[in-house]
C-alpha cells in the first residue's frame, strides 16, 4: 500500500503541481495588463520553486507513513514522526497557492 503511495506521489506529483502552477501563473499573467508577459514568467518562476518544495514535502510525508508503518523501536518511530512533521510543514510553506511574491 505504502509503495504505490509512494510511487503514485514520485512518478505523477510534481508533474500535477507543475501543471497547477501553470494554471496559476496564466491566471495572473491575465490580470496584469502592463506586464503580461514578463509577469508570466515571472510567476511560472515562482511557482516552479513552490512545486518543486512541495513535491519534497510530499514524498518526506510518505517516507514518514512509510517508517512510521514498520517501526519497532522508539529511534524509529521519532524518525517517522518527525519525517511526517517535516513533510507536512514543507507543504504547508511551499504550496503553490493564488499569491506570489
Amino acid at each position: 500500500m505504502v509503495e504505490k503511495l509512494f510511487g503514485i506521489v514520485f512518478i505523477w506529483g510534481i508533474q500535477a503541481l507543475l501543471v497547477w502552477s501553470l494554471l496559476l501563473a496564466i491566471k495572473h499573467a491575465a490580470e496584469e495588463k502592463k506586464w503580461g508577459f514578463i509577469a508570466f514568467f515571472i510567476y511560472i518562476f515562482h511557482y516552479a520553486k513552490a512545486s518543486f518544495g512541495t513535491w519534497i514535502g510530499l514524498v518526506a510525508i510518505v517516507f514518514g507513513i512509510g517508517i512510521l508503518s514498520m517501526a519497532d523501536k522508539l529511534g524509529e518511530i521519532l524518525g517517522g514522526v518527525f519525517f511526517l512533521l517535516f513533510g507536512i510543514v514543507v507543504v504547508y510553506w511551499c504550496f503553490p497557492r493564488k499569491e506570489a511574491g
